[in-house]
């Protein structure tokens, strides 16, 4: 088990890795599936230290009751008929927004990775109707010698990643060489090899 030392220090090397591995994810973000058939559309929550700036009014329709400032969420699209069409939206697992999402080429799960301040669920898995199937713990396939160890060495915890859904794997490279599997049907972990 991890100690809230180790957490915390964890929690800093994300924010780290967040703010110079890709832009600060306190802004929209817009990622693909690898074909783009695909475009899912994140909108983060905003900490209340920083809602001074005027209040934000989501692009796709949403109620204002979903304003940014009460959660992370986003909204998955599918391209069709020449434009792209909103599948699901809804509340993502990410305290502020993730730092990286996967999205399966055939639109059947998407997977948010990361994100600055999120302690319990640094993996969540979402089904095809945009329900979260499980949240995976940095601990489930860490130990806190590695994590020490990815401190030490300054690197993100994670690598290339992507989806193959033939076998309903969610399949990520981890520091240190092994592969995270992750069953995209259910959110559980297969196994990690080297």
């Amino acid at each position: 088990m991890i100690s809230s030392a180790q957490r915390i220090v964890f929690t800093l090397v994300l924010s780290v890795a967040g703010a110079f591995g890709s832009s600060l994810p306190l802004e929209e973000r817009i990622f693909t599936s690898s074909d783009a058939r695909f475009l899912f559309h994140v909108v983060p929550r905003i900490e209340e230290s920083r809602r001074s700036v005027p209040r934000f009014q989501p692009k796709d329709g949403l109620p204002s009751t979903w304003g940014a400032f009460d959660f992370c969420y986003g909204t998955l699209f599918r391209f069709e008929y020449g434009s792209y069409h909103p599948v699901w939206r809804g509340k993502l697992q990410n305290r502020l927004a993730p730092l990286f999402v996967v999205i399966s080429p055939d639109g059947s799960a998407l997977v948010t990775i990361g994100g600055v301040g999120d302690d319990d669920s640094v993996i969540g898995v979402y089904g095809s109707d945009g329900t979260m199937l499980k949240g995976v713990r940095v601990d489930e396939f860490y130990s806190a010698d590695d994590l020490t160890a990815i401190t030490a060495a300054r690197k993100t915890w994670w690598g290339k990643s992507h989806i193959d859904p033939g076998k309903h794997l969610f399949i990520m490279e981890l520091f240190g060489g092994r592969l995270l599997r992750i069953d995209t049907r259910t959110g559980s972990i297969v196994k990690a090899t080297e």
